[in-house]
């Protein structure tokens, strides 16, 4: 008896076991916790009062207007930056046709030194030529 008393004690532990849960499960309350109730929410109450035409046109026009000079600032600023430009762009070309100016005055200079120092040149070419004859002339006239 002993032993058959081991060989079922395992299995009737857990028989014991699973009966004591599902009893407890009996007492044990599985309801969620109550939603809380929302107010019902009251539309807002607007109070509208009636516009008068005219006053919706008169504010209308106003608006027009304001966009109207906006527009007519902005035009006139836009020509003022073009004004500018071209103004610079005439400064740039007056400076640009001076540097060219300049340029050529400088290149007119060199070509002038160049023809100076090519006739100083000659010129010395000639004078040495010159002595050279009279070199020749003199040793001729000693002979």
């Amino acid at each position: 008896m002993a032993k058959s008393i081991r060989k079922y004690f395992v299995p009737a532990c857990l028989a014991i076991l699973v009966h004591l849960v599902i009893f407890s499960l009996f007492f044990v309350n599985f309801k969620s916790k109550p939603k809380p109730i929302q107010p019902v929410v009251q539309p807002e109450v607007i109070q509208a009062t009636s516009l008068d035409e005219s006053k919706v046109i008169e504010e209308v026009k106003q608006l027009q207007k304001i966009e109207q000079n906006k527009r007519l600032a902005e035009q006139q600023r836009q020509h003022q930056l073009e004004q500018q430009r071209i103004a610079e762009q005439k400064r740039i070309n007056q400076l640009e046709q001076r540097r060219k100016q300049q340029l050529e005055r400088i290149q007119q200079a060199r070509h002038e030194q160049q023809k100076i120092d090519q006739a100083k040149k000659q010129e010395a070419e000639k004078l040495a030529t010159l002595k050279q004859q009279q070199e020749k002339e003199k040793q001729r006239l000693a002979d």
